[in-house]
């Protein structure tokens, strides 16, 4: 699949940010505890030990707070044994289960990188995984998915009345099954929606009861829990007024 101009910035950008963590390994003290080793013979004295199959590690359709894991190759191309001294993802999304023993010269083991989708739903994710071997350059790898569009929540932002405005009209948060797949409104946390619709269906309104909110010390944001299988949490932004309040 092609990668475009966007994606190969962000698959830079979440390489510097794994590199950053590989030279905090090698500086940092050597009286700090590791099983990477000292500094010293973490320093990068050569070229890559291992190289990672595939490079390009492709996910496809993600589901929102489902993990989702593939398996990697890790192949020494040396003629002498190896071993990894970590694996560091470029971001909190992903974490790698990395082999700890030695891998023989010409050998291979396998790794399990894992991807967790937050709510965003539609949004394209590109990171990578940094593989090390001590004395030896970084082998990076790209981790790519979608996250599939399930429900869509439309607004994500709700602007609260004016403190002066004494009965507010309802704020409303639309709710659709993009896939079609009739649903369920199980929770609002806060507790500050007008009520819970009822039934399931494929689309829903929750309205946001703003003296609710008010009476909570106006939360900065209200969660929606669906039963839906592949999108339950929505989280909607609440923020305080700046508009002036209506002349009387």
């Amino acid at each position: 699949m092609a990668i475009d101009r966007s994606q190969l910035t962000a698959m830079a950008l979440g390489g510097l940010v794994a590199l950053a963590g590989v030279a905090w390994l090698v500086t940092r003290p050597s009286d700090q505890a590791s099983d990477v080793g000292s500094p010293e013979s973490t320093q990068f004295a050569g070229p890559a030990a291992v190289a990672v199959e595939p490079s390009n590690l492709e996910f496809g359709e993600l589901v929102p707070g489902k993990p989702s894991s593939r398996t990697v190759t890790v192949r020494n191309v040396t003629d002498r044994e190896v071993r990894l001294s970590a694996a560091l993802p470029s971001c909190g999304c992903t974490t790698v289960d990395w082999p700890r023993g030695p891998i023989p010269a010409g050998g291979t083991a396998e790794a399990t990188v894992t991807m967790t989708a937050g709510d965003s739903q539609g949004e394209r994710l590109v990171k990578s995984v940094a593989f090390l071997v001590q004395g030896a350059s970084p082998t990076v790898i790209a981790v790519q998915g979608t996250v599939g569009m399930f429900v869509t929540c439309e607004p994500r932002m709700l602007e609260g009345p004016p403190e002066r405005e004494a009965s507010p009209a309802e704020g409303v948060v639309r709710l659709e099954a993009a896939d079609g797949v009739p649903f369920r409104v199980i929770r609002v946390q806060p507790a500050i929606a007008a009520a819970l619709p009822e039934g399931a269906a494929a689309e829903h309104s929750v309205a946001i009861d703003w003296l609710r909110w008010r009476a909570l010390d106006r939360p900065d944001y209200v969660e929606i829990t669906t039963d839906h299988p592949k999108a339950p949490t929505f989280t909607v932004t609440l923020r305080r007024s700046v508009r002036a309040p209506e002349p009387p």
